[in-house]
């Protein structure tokens, strides 16, 4: 079994990083021989997060859902990190999903809900990237982004809020192109404790976890929930996700996990992330 690669960051690529504010994780910007400018974000001690950052992309590939790569790093000094190569194409610019839900509804005017995100991107005439193996139903970004809410379902991902999604804008021609998806960093119970990891059963730590979105009234939409309305709004497409997660063996999951070099994850994470997982993979069999 061949390990993940982990990039190794000399002092002469650290000397010229430029600190990006912001967020929980100490972050910078800088070059790298091979992968160009990249976001590197310094591991927790305390929680060491680079691994789900790693996996999660890999799971993305899996599927070919368009993602932000990332890969495991290690500073010369011995501390750990990941990093993500640029994902902007040239002469484009971002724009994070706040930034349209205000131009479009007015700043404060409007609830953080699927059907709210779904309608901005449709009514924006935002495309999909090109060069992506989509299925034949997704055709749309609408129905892309779709894809990235069934995807976060299957990995716990509780961070979909409205700066975690985006577009890119050709400075050019004006086109506008949904983002890969990024910043799974919350995803698979991350933030539990080995010791929770082991005593606590995947169905019960779904069932209390919330999405990013608003629910009636106001209310946090639990993850259970958010699947249900992406599959409602974009049932074709939806399924069409849902299927090519369904069809994946849990031994190719697992092996996934396997090539995380040693220490980089506890094993108690490790085993309670596979079993998550898995009893999200049959839930979505379920709704397919």
């Amino acid at each position: 079994m061949i390990e993940f690669l982990v990039v190794k960051i000399s002092p002469a690529a650290f000397e010229n990083a430029e600190e990006i504010e912001g967020g929980a994780a100490e972050k910078y910007r800088l070059n790298l021989p091979d992968l160009g400018t990249v976001i590197l974000k310094l591991d927790d001690e305390s929680l060491n997060g680079a691994w789900v950052e790693k996996i999660t992309y890999e799971l993305a590939k899996l599927i070919d859902i368009p993602a932000a790569t990332y890969e495991f790093a290690e500073l010369f000094d011995g501390r750990r990190a990941i990093v993500s190569p640029n994902y902007l194409l040239p002469n484009h610019d971002e724009r994070s999903g706040k930034s349209l839900l205000d131009t479009y509804f007015g700043q404060g005017n409007y609830s953080y809900t699927v059907d709210t995100v779904l309608t901005t991107i449709d009514v924006n005439q935002i495309e999909i990237p090109s060069n992506c193996n989509l299925p034949p139903q997704v055709k749309t970004a609408t129905e892309l982004l779709t894809g990235y809410l069934i995807f976060d379902y299957w990995i716990d991902n509780i961070d979909r809020h409205y700066e975690n999604w985006g577009i890119q804008i050709d400075s050019i021609t004006g086109r506008r192109e949904l983002l890969p998806t990024y910043d799974h960093g919350l995803s698979l119970g991350f933030l539990l404790f080995d010791e929770e990891c082991l005593d606590l059963a995947p169905a019960n730590h779904v069932q209390n976890q919330s999405s990013a979105f608003s629910g009636n009234k106001g209310r946090s939409l639990s993850m259970n929930g958010m699947l249900v309305e992406a599959i409602s709004n974009q049932p074709d497409a939806a399924r069409a996700w849902i299927e090519r997660i369904t069809q994946l063996e849990p031994a190719t999951v697992i092996e996934l996990f396997n090539r995380i070099p040693a220490g980089w994850i506890s094993d108690e994470k490790q085993l309670f992330a596979i079993n998550l997982l898995e009893f999200n993979r049959q839930t979505l069999i379920r709704h397919s």
